[in-house]
């Protein structure tokens, strides 16, 4: 596995140059791709791709944060074109995976809930949508990776085992996000969970983020927070244990955090769990030197 910085920008060889004394710091063997590459040529992807390579650390991600799931064919024609540019030139970079949520027929791509996300008509369009996103492109390094999210039928381990077998493409996978798959019945059984979707999808994981959830108790409500490893009920011994079992390469990053600090004290907590567990990452001397 190797543990990502996602938090700091690095469009170019300058800013990685800048990055390189907190990367190693932190024992970071990749990088998020730059937000700018939407944007890029192929051949500026390529030269930017094989320039981090030469610093030892690989490209883990490019997130697309829009909604997928629309009924209007018109918009959502739109969209699979756009991510499948955006994985032409990711493939061109050398990035692990583009990941995206299935969507939600509630318009904001993120929080907003419907009742129809559980729906057949829901499933089958999040299945069309894949297909046809793989189908326009021809992908040599990339995968084309969703995250399971709460407000939609994509979320439990069996769930997505299912769409992976039947979207049934080799450029498709799963962006590991356990905490993502807990609902209320298994914030305290969290091991099994992690069981569950390690049994299920483990060879189909692009990549993984790292945080926890805890059911706070204060107001007298059901809400579950997403907090720091370790702050929460998730069973992180378990959890990077079956990490490792994932191939060297995997990239595992945190997300969500409002500071550098609380990235920061994520990467230590999770070496700190790492190293009581006998489990080493992979960071950028572990292959290359510096150039």
């Amino acid at each position: 596995m190797r543990l990502g910085l996602n938090w700091v920008p690095v469009r170019n060889e300058d800013e990685l140059e800048d990055a390189l004394p907190l990367i190693d710091h932190l024992g970071l063997g990749t990088i998020s791709a730059p937000t700018e590459m939407s944007k890029w040529s192929v051949e500026r992807c390529e030269a930017y791709g094989e320039m981090v390579r030469n610093y030892g650390l690989t490209i883990g991600e490019y997130g697309y944060w829009e909604n997928l799931l629309v009924r209007n064919e018109a918009e959502r024609t739109r969209q699979i074109q756009t991510v499948q540019k955006l994985l032409e030139r990711a493939d061109a970079m050398g990035i692990d995976c583009v990941v995206t949520l299935a969507g939600t027929f509630g318009g904001s791509w993120a929080g907003a809930p419907h009742p129809d996300n559980w729906s057949d008509e829901a499933r089958d369009l999040v299945i069309d949508n894949c297909r046809r996103i793989l189908d326009g492109v021809s992908l040599d390094h990339t995968t084309y990776a969703l995250e399971p999210w709460f407000n939609t039928f994509f979320h439990r381990p069996q769930a997505v085992r299912s769409l992976i077998d039947t979207v049934d493409r080799p450029s498709f996978g799963v962006h590991m996000d356990a905490m993502n798959m807990h609902s209320i019945q298994d914030v305290y059984r969290s091991e099994q969970l992690i069981d569950e979707a390690f049994d299920l999808l483990a060879d189909d994981v692009a990549a993984v983020h790292v945080k926890d959830i805890r059911w706070n108790t204060e107001p007298n409500i059901l809400s579950l927070e997403e907090v720091l490893p370790g702050d929460g009920s998730m069973d992180y011994d378990r959890y990077v244990q079956r990490l490792d079992e994932l191939p060297d390469d995997v990239p595992v990053f945190t997300e969500h955090w409002e500071t550098d600090e609380e990235f920061v004290e994520t990467i230590h907590r999770i070496h700190d769990i790492a190293e009581r567990n006998g489990i080493e990452f992979v960071d950028r001397t572990t292959t290359t030197e510096e150039p």
